[in-house]
């Protein structure tokens, strides 16, 4: 993969060694570069600090991620207030993939993310064709089974799904035969099928 990280050095150097020999990595120092990478190179993950970009600039940030938006995007930063509030307006737009440093930016972790990222296009494409047959289910179901496609090892079980839907299993079978939805056994194994197919190709 081609990444764009838009980085400070203490971010940049780890997230560097730990992608090092699999994927291309384009340092960018500012919005106009970032745009500018991608534009022309065929960058597929944005990696970037939102803190380094700064509050009063985020709405420029969403405006060039908005112009590219086959771009994966996953913040990466320190924790801090203005780390918090900078993620929220990320997310609030879409941008859900967070990492934070000395927490869970492990090379491993780092790697595992950045793998799964194409498996998320999947997901996103198969979730509108379904989008009407979660209308119908309550949303602590909706929920539950968007988290349950996005990320299938979170949720082992059938059991589990329904305890994630804050549900008694008779309620949550219940749900889904009335919305005209597959039974929870079988959405457990689509989820995984997604994300085999995913790291099959």
């Amino acid at each position: 993969m081609d990444i764009a990280a838009y980085l400070p050095d203490q971010l940049l150097r780890p997230f560097r060694a730990s992608v090092r020999g699999v994927h291309a990595v384009h340092d960018v120092m500012g919005l106009s570069e970032l745009e500018g990478a991608l534009r022309f190179y065929p960058i597929d993950v944005a990696v970037i600090d939102p803190q380094l970009v700064g509050l009063d600039a985020l709405p420029a940030l969403v405006a060039v991620l908005a112009r590219h938006s086959s771009v994966h995007v996953i913040a990466y930063t320190t924790v801090s207030p203005d780390a918090v509030r900078a993620h929220g307006v990320l997310a609030a737009h879409g941008y859900r993939h967070l990492m934070l440093r000395g927490f869970d930016d492990s090379p491993e972790a780092i790697r595992t993310l950045i793998d799964a990222l194409p498996a998320d296009t999947l997901t996103e494409l198969l979730l509108p064709m379904i989008d009407g047959l979660l209308r119908k289910v309550p949303p602590s179901l909706a929920h539950a089974i968007e988290e349950l496609l996005r990320a299938p090892h979170t949720i082992a079980s059938v059991d589990e799904l329904a305890r994630t839907a804050v549900m008694s299993r008779r309620t949550f079978d219940r749900a889904l035969e009335r919305a005209g939805l597959a039974p929870g056994w079988m959405l457990v194994r689509v989820a995984r099928v997604v994300r085999a197919y995913h790291y099959l190709r």
